[in-house]
């Protein structure tokens, strides 16, 4: 008797459908994130208009803490435990972009573009749930590290060469109407392999694991999360966005405003440091399993806050030369890379694999809280960026707290090693 394919039983199979999923969702958010506020900050809009707009994009990603509990606990087993939400969320998002196809300019219709962002991001954040509770699902302990670094390679690609590249060519041509009707397409294509290909071989296997949980094993999933994990976990997970998500927002500031430099120079500027960013993400795979996630995240996460927030700071006179802004964002964005891996690495290291949804779930959307928080200082203009060296001491002064941070990451161990290793 033959033995179908499918993403339990065959690995490349596996890894060429994660990866299909998840390249979808960086094509968006790759042009979101940059092209668009890119070309806003050109538009003369504000960092009050910019961190709105972020809010926009961010606010949906805390719904983590309580999808993933969902997901958890409604499944149909005849269809898969993943697949129904993956499906059905993707499909979602290209309805999403199909509409958004019919914005057509920045300024004049802002409030429409937020809207539209907040709720794509609504839907992505119901795949990308699902999608993280998929590889803890199938992706054995071991190879988990080099998962993540195949999947976020791909969204990276998603991210910068399509979403970015693409994405701000094809806005210079055509403008919006096309630009988000060719990402919906994409978006539509990489669903294929999902639909095609089940979780696991047959019925009786996939009744063999736990789906549907009673709100009561629900409750117990819940509270074990935080009875195996330290307060400096949950911390250090809440903080570490907020940083980046300021100074991301000033970067483009110092190059655009102070800078002298336009928007397109910009876009290649983080193109070219978003694909150098691979590097990050094979190494990130590696470290945390050659050596330890967590001594991979402090040594990462330190270098990027000396040099992305105090030496970029520091030299703010180079902000006009785009060789210095170059180095700095690339050098940055490998560490930041290989600390993302790391970190998702440690966190699926934490996670209770009958609970995978609801852990990872809420573990990852504290990661959201972060870039919220920064989101909703800048739009409430609480740092004063008038001026050159305004800004700069913004960058010196983040770069000085994310460092101290650091300091929680000895301390993300599970209370109960057992548990976690066992279950």
């Amino acid at each position: 008797m033959t033995t179908s394919k499918t993403l339990a039983n065959n690995k490349p199979l596996r890894i060429f459908t994660l990866c299909c999923l998840y390249l979808a969702q960086g094509i968006p958010n790759g042009f979101m994130a940059q092209v668009m506020t890119s070309e806003m900050t050109a538009e003369g809009m504000t960092e009050g208009d910019l961190g709105l707009f972020g809010l926009a994009v961010g606010l949906p990603w805390l719904l983590k803490i309580i999808l993933g509990p969902i997901i958890d606990l409604y499944t149909t087993s005849s269809y898969g435990k993943r697949r129904p939400w993956l499906i059905g969320a993707q499909i979602l998002m290209v309805f999403t972009l199909i509409g958004m196809s019919f914005l057509t300019s920045f300024e004049a219709q802002f409030h429409l573009i937020c809207l539209a962002a907040f709720i794509y991001n609504i839907w992505a954040v119901f795949q990308d749930t699902a999608l993280d509770a998929l590889i803890v699902d199938l992706t054995p302990k071991t190879e988990r590290a080099a998962m993540n670094s195949w999947v976020s390679v791909l969204r990276l690609i998603g991210f910068t060469g399509i979403g970015v590249w693409g994405g701000g060519e094809l806005l210079r041509l055509y403008g919006l109407h096309t630009t988000f009707f060719i990402q919906a397409m994409i978006v539509f294509l990489l669903i294929v392999p999902i639909i095609l290909y089940k979780e696991h071989e047959t019925l009786n296997t996939l009744k063999q694991i736990p789906t549907n949980i009673n709100p009561s094993q629900w409750k117990d999933g819940l509270t074990s999360l935080y009875k195996q994990n330290t307060n400096q976990t949950f911390i250090f997970c809440l903080a570490i966005g907020i940083i980046p998500s300021i100074q991301g927002l000033f970067l483009q500031s110092a190059v655009i405003n102070y800078g002298a430099q336009t928007s397109e120079d910009y876009q290649q500027l983080i193109y070219y440091s978003q694909t150098i960013g691979i590097i990050g993400m094979v190494l990130g795979g590696y470290f945390s399993k050659r050596f330890c996630s967590k001594l991979t995240i402090m040594v990462s996460y330190a270098f990027s806050a000396l040099l992305g927030g105090c030496i970029f700071g520091l030299y703010d006179n180079l902000w006009s030369n785009s060789h210095f802004v170059l180095v700095i964002m690339c050098l940055v964005t490998i560490s930041d890379k290989v600390c993302w891996i790391a970190l998702l690495t440690r966190l699926m290291d934490l996670t209770n694999p009958k609970y995978a949804g609801t852990h990872f779930g809420i573990l990852s959307s504290l990661l959201m809280v972060g870039p919220v928080i920064g989101y909703v200082l800048a739009w409430q203009d609480l740092f004063d960026s008038q001026t050159s060296t305004a800004a700069a001491q913004v960058f010196v002064i983040t770069g000085i707290v994310q460092a101290l941070l650091v300091f929680l990451v000895p301390h993300m161990n599970p209370k109960n090693e057992i548990e976690v290793t066992q279950a």
